[in-house]
């Protein structure tokens, strides 16, 4: 009798580990999904870096240009104002974009530093507590940031096409 007692049990616990084993598999996918968006996105950051020092020197020089002709000719100037808020925007969005960047679990591969290379992020939110998220939203945390930076890649290069 016990050994009929015993059965359901062991046949409950061997579906639960199976159920558990292929909702791992379905999480480590989108996890792996998850690493790509989110590698794609900071290889296209690395590239806008250098583009964003060059937008600061144009900012440097449109500033300079106003303030040469301060008094004298308005119209120029509020071009002027207009095109440097624009720069000034797009630099806000870079930062911003960088202040949300969010690791995916898992990745250490892709989050260690080597010497002499460009340290492009800080980790001053790293004490802060970890956010819970399912493997599901952080695929579409990781979509979304690769769109944000794909939009500031098209306002780069926008600006560096009309200078």
């Amino acid at each position: 009798m016990k050994q009929q007692t015993y059965f359901p049990i062991a046949l409950f616990a061997l579906l639960l580990l199976f159920s558990c084993n292929g909702k791992d598999e379905k999480s480590e996918a989108l996890l792996k999904e998850a690493v790509k968006w989110h590698n794609e996105a900071m290889a296209i950051h690395k590239e806008l870096m250098p583009k964003m020092k060059a937008l600061e020197e144009l900012k440097a020089k449109l500033t300079a240009q106003k303030d040469s002709l301060a008094g004298k000719d308005e119209n120029a100037i509020s071009q002027l104002d207009a095109k440097i808020m624009n720069l000034e925007n797009i630099s806000k969005g870079m930062k911003e974009w960088m202040e949300n960047i969010v690791e995916v679990p898992h990745d250490e591969e892709h989050h260690h530093h080597h010497e002499g290379d460009a340290h492009d992020h800080d980790h001053s939110r790293e004490h802060e507590a970890k956010i819970d998220l399912t493997p599901e939203q952080m695929l579409e945390i990781q979509k979304e940031m690769k769109a944000n930076i794909l939009q500031i890649q098209e306002k780069i290069k926008a600006v560096l096409e009309q200078k």
